[in-house]
Parts: C-alpha cells; structure tokens; sequence
C-alpha cells in the first residue's frame, strides 16, 4: 500500500519468488536447496495429498442473494459482480485467487467437465479492464452456474490475478509478463481456458491443487512466484468459482515464453526443503474471539489479497518473517511500506476513513498511489464492495504493531551538508511542478509534504520516480525521469532533502551507493531528461501519434546505433510506428523518429549546441529519405523535420486543435493550400 508523488501503469510483479530479495538471498538457499534435492531426490511432499473437511465451505459472498446498495460497480459487465453477503453473516469476504499455475496442462489432457458444456445464451458485453477488453464465452443459461461465474469474477478480481498474468500491452489473462528474480527470469503462464496453451484442460480438482497445495502436473512442485502459500486459505468453494469464471474467459492461443530459472533453482525437487519449511496447506479459519469484520478482513488480506508477500520482510532462504508480518520490504526498486498498526512507521495514524479512500481511489492528503500498488489499487480494491474495504482497513488497524528498521543516518555533519545540495536540487528541478513548500498542486500534482510513502524506512520511494520517472493516470500528470541529468549523489541529497522537509520526519539515510544499485533496477533512459529537456526535445510518449508514440524502446534503440547500423535503427522504428499506426502520414513518422533520437543528440557532450542540431536535421532528412525508400506513395509529403521553439510548437498545436487535426496533418493540409489561403 504506497502513497506517493504519481502512480504509474507499469507492471511490477507483487508476488514474490522463493526469494525475490538482495542478491545475498542465494547463498543460504543454494547449499539447503541442493541438500534436500539430494537427500529426497523426486519424491513428492506427503502434507500436500492431506484433504481438509472445511474445502467445501465458501467464504465468498452469494451473488443470487439480495445485494446490498453497495455491491454493485458501476461499470458491471454482463458477468455481474458478487455481492457482499449480508451483514448479518460473520463469514469473512469473498476472496480472490490470483496467480495462477506454473504448471503446464497434462499430456493427455481429461475430457471438459460438463459444466463447461452448458447451453450457451449470449452475453451483453464485455468484461474490460485498464490493459482492454476481456472477451467472455456465452454465459451459460443455468442460473446456479451464472451466479458461480459471477462469485468467481469477483474473487479473481480480489486477488488482482490479471496484472500478473498480462504482459505489457498484452491481452488480459494471457500471461507473458516477465518476472526478474535474483535467480532467473519466469514468465507469467496463460490462465485463459485455451487447452493447448493454457488452462483449458485442467479439471477443477487440478485447479485446486495448485491454488492450494502449490502441486502443478504429476505433484511438480510450484514455484511461490505464484502465491499459493497465501491462496491455500481459499475454501474449495471459492476456488471453484474461480476456475469457472476463468473457464467463461475467451481462450487465447499463447504458449509460455521460453525463460527459465538458474541452476539449481531450475530443478523443481530442491524446492522440497523450502516447502518443509514454509509451506503448509491449510484453509482460513475465522477467529470466533474476533468480530466479523475483523474475521472477513483477516481472509481478504492472508488469503486471495496476498497482502503479505509484498509488505512482509523474508530471511535469506525467502520465507517470510512473521515476526515482521506486514513490516514493509523492498519489491524491485520501490519500497513496500509497513502497513501495520504501528502509529509511526504504520498506518495507525491513518484514520479507517482514509484507508478506504486510499484503497478505493488511490489517492488520499496523504499522497498518491504509484509503482506495483496502483496495479492492486485500480485493477482489484477499486473493485471491491465498501464492506470489504472496510473490513481490509479495519483488519490493518487492528494487526500487531511493528516498529520501522530504517537504515543508518549520515553522520550529523554530512546530513547536513546533503540536506542543503538537496535543497538546491529541489529549487532547481522540482519546485516548478511540486511546489517550493512541498505541497504539489490538489488533484493535479501530488504533495510531498506530508506523503507517507516518502517517510518510509527505505528512501527508494523517494528516489525510484525521480530516477526513472512516472506515467501519468487521471488528472496526474506523466514525471519525466531524471535519471539521466541527475548523478548518484545529487539524487541522494535530494532524497534526504524530502524525507526531512516540510515536517516529514524521515530519517536521512540516502547514499550515493544506494542510488547506483537502484539503477541497476530501475528502467533508467534518455527520454524526458532534463537535458533532453534543455535541449527543447519533445517529450517522449507525447508526440503526434496516438498510440505510436517515441517510446524509451525506440530512443535505446536508437542510442545503440553507432553510424554504420544508424539505417537499421531508423528502419526499426519506422516499421514499429507503421504496424501500429498503419494511417500515420510521412511528418508524423519522421516527427515520431525525431522525437526519440533527440534526448541521443542531446546528451552528447562532443558537440556544440549548433552541432547538434545540425545533426538532429541531418538525421531527420536520414529519415525522411528512409521513409520515402520504404513507402514511395507517401513521398510527396516529406520535406525536413526539425525542432521548432516550444512557442511555436504549441501554437500549431493549438491551430490544429481547434481544426480537429493531428499537428502533422495540418501542417499538411497549410503546404497543400492555395499561396493565397491562410
């Protein structure tokens, strides 16, 4: 749960590996994990075959009882979405699976079960979702298995499923994201009821043992980037609904990327030891001394919430600490922050209120979602009914309080001295947007005066948006990354100028050195620099075409072209701007290739500024002549490309805003006119 200056669309995986954690993680795993591959060789655990007598009991709520006023979303598909059970009941919510099996489909895969064969009728429309539309089979006409649809729904949005098994810009639920671990890359698995690349095949008892036993095919082990250790809590009944809903998903065609984990992480057997250490298979029982509400939050945030696996700190074999349950951890370069009740470095100074907004908008006084959190925020609590955010913030205030472990403070000397730079480095490339007070701009631009995300023990939050900068969401703008115009210490400085300003009582622990690993993290790239910036460049991402825009891809690509494979580079681009804008004229093509070589030309310290841009027009009329080469019918509309003054960039901007026009198709349509035509 962060708050904090911007949030962002890009994925993070927020389940953790055997150890997603510091590099020094591997070397206590290696010599356990390889004793108990040798000591057990293959055999399966023998807890993972036990049945427990509570499976068939559901904690999700009812969808075909009468729903409060509250259930319903407003954008509720045909599919509907489960409502809360009545208040009455003290049955903990209705939760979600999420991260679904690592396992691939038998070899020979068993007949459907003959649900999936029911009479089909059809469906209203679509489910969507930020990433686009989710297309759904005919809804079955049984109503017993709508309403089962409709709870699994429900459920997998709760457990925020299809972040994880999406791939940027990838279709929902098709799985392709890439999970960087310190042990290798996985790849998210397709979870869409196709039966050759997906889930299509599997019979809802093998659904179960993945979910809760964490045993794919043949009871090969899973690896805990899917988080079953958190889902074992699911009843069977829910994890039913789940597998329906996903069987009522459109199948989509889309085999597993082939990456794999280092030896010997790559041998599934070695995870023996580590399961006999943390893992036991065990569905949530509700606590008869503790309120319904209590009980119902503790379910949504153990079990499909997973909540957990991401705040909880985790030992050098990867398990987590649960003395430190919910103490905050780092998740690539962001900070999970503590969301215990601890009053300081938790949220129990967090009104119940303000946990609900924050869960249910994403944005509070307190500051802004962003990073892996906006995922779970506007794909999955966004989503929930009121009473279950209730129940999840009531639970929160409600957990044992842990205190914050934040790393050593510079000694005074230094502390201050880095707190002045950093004060510089604010007044010089924040305070325009952020404000000289810290106070950012209401619904527009986030405050950094008072922002819980920015006094956490760890300083990466405070640092990672300015290092690699942020999307912009709703009314909050995009911010630029200045890792690129900015050193290691300058970005420290400005960490501890934050942290310790404007009333934020954060400790003043940011180092270069600290800044240089969190490089190596973050996605750190030209576009959108200050010198870029300075250079008047368009803003990457926000040039003339929709939808193919100059992306850090395109300017990396062309910043590793050296001048014998530059031709490649430009022909690269080119072809990626076409297959996505097939109708994008030659400027819009040529002003999309200027846009990402310029932050390249720009941060070349060789050459005067006059140089440069000699060099940006000479590379445009490269492109020009290369577009023309590769698309003869357009050729007639290319002249030169070159930067223009931001003045007079913004007036035709604004001239063909008011004609309806992409800038680069008025410009067209002004050359094309009669001399005597304005």
């Amino acid at each position: 749960m962060s708050a904090s200056p911007h949030r962002t669309t890009a994925r993070a995986p927020h389940a953790t590996t055997i150890g997603a954690r510091p590099s020094r993680t591997v070397h206590g795993l290696l010599s356990l994990l390889l004793a108990g591959a040798a000591l057990i060789g293959t055999a399966p655990l023998q807890d993972a075959r036990a049945q427990h007598a509570t499976q068939g009991n559901s904690l999700a709520p009812d969808p075909a009882q009468a729903a409060p006023a509250n259930a319903a979303r407003p954008d509720q598909s045909a599919h509907g979405n489960a409502a809360a059970g009545p208040a009455a009941e003290n049955a903990p919510p209705p939760l979600p699976p999420g991260h679904q099996p690592d396992a691939h489909p038998p070899a020979n895969p068993p007949a459907p079960t003959a649900s999936a064969d029911a009479a089909p009728a059809p469906v209203a429309e679509p489910a969507s979702t930020a990433y686009g539309p989710i297309l759904t089979q005919p809804m079955p006409s049984d109503a017993a298995k709508v309403a089962l649809i409709r709870r699994g729904e429900y459920l997998v949005q709760a457990a925020d499923c299809m972040p994880c098994h999406s791939a940027i810009g990838g279709r929902p639920y098709a799985g392709g994201l890439i999970l960087k671990t310190p042990f290798g890359n996985m790849a998210t698995p397709n979870i869409t009821p196709d039966r050759a690349t997906g889930i299509g095949a599997w019979t809802q008892e093998q659904f179960w043992n993945v979910l809760h036993r964490g045993l794919g095919e043949h009871d090969k082990y899973v690896y805990p980037t899917m988080t079953y250790t958190s889902y074992t809590k699911m009843p069977r009944a829910d994890v039913d609904a789940v597998h329906a809903y996903l069987m009522s998903l459109q199948p989509i065609y889309a085999p597993r990327l082939d990456v794999s984990l280092n030896f010997p992480f790559n041998i599934r057997e070695s995870l023996l030891v580590w399961r006999t250490l943390y893992f036991s298979p065990a569905t949530f029982r509700p606590d008869p001394s503790k309120p319904a509400e209590w009980n119902r939050g503790a379910y949504l945030v153990e079990g499909p919430g997973h909540c957990g696996e991401c705040h909880s700190p985790r030992d050098a074999m990867g398990g987590i600490i649960n003395s430190r349950s919910l103490a905050g951890a780092r998740i690539d370069s962001f900070w999970a922050p503590n969301i215990s009740s601890d009053p300081h470095w938790g949220i129990g100074g967090w009104s119940e209120d303000e946990l609900v907004e924050f869960l249910q908008t994403g944005s509070t006084h307190k500051g802004v979602v962003f990073g892996p959190m906006s995922d779970v925020v506007h794909e999955s609590m966004a989503h929930l009914t009121a009473d279950d955010v209730h129940a999840i913030a009531f639970y929160l205030k409600n957990t044992p309080p842990r205190s914050g472990r934040p790393g050593p403070a510079l000694a005074r000397a230094e502390r201050v001295r880095s707190i002045a730079r950093g004060q510089a480095v604010y007044l010089a490339n924040c305070a325009q947007c952020h404000q000289p007070n810290g106070m950012g701009v209401k619904g527009a631009i986030p405050n950094l005066a008072g922002n819980a995300a920015i006094s956490g023990d760890d300083p990466g939050n405070a640092i990672t948006p300015v290092l690699a900068g942020l999307q912009g969401q709703g009314n909050y703008g995009g911010m630029p990354r200045f890792g690129g115009a900015l050193g290691d210490r300058e970005l420290a400085d400005l960490a501890n100028y934050i942290r310790t300003a404007w009333g934020n009582d954060a400790s003043a622990n940011a180092t270069w050195s600290f800044v240089r690993d969190l490089r190596g993290t973050a996605a750190v790239g030209l576009g959108g620099s200050v010198v870029a910036r300075a250079f008047d460049c368009p803003k990457i991402g926000d040039t003339t075409i929709p939808g193919a825009l100059a992306t850090e891809a395109d300017v990396t690509m062309l910043a590793t072209a050296d001048h014998s494979n530059l031709q490649n580079g430009i022909t690269g681009v080119i072809a990626r701007v076409r297959h996505d804008n097939p109708d994008a004229t030659s400027s819009d093509v040529v002003t999309t290739l200027t846009a990402a070589y310029c932050p390249v030309v720009a941060t070349r310290g060789d050459l005067t500024q006059a140089e440069k841009r000699a060099t940006l027009i000479a590379f445009s009329n490269q492109a020009g002549r290369q577009f023309a080469r590769l698309n003869p019918p357009d050729v007639s509309k290319v002249l030169v490309t070159a930067p223009l003054p931001p003045e007079a960039a913004a007036q035709i901007d604004q001239a063909a805003a008011a004609a309806g026009m992409t800038p680069g198709a008025y410009i067209a349509s002004k050359l094309a006119a009669p001399k005597s035509s304005n």
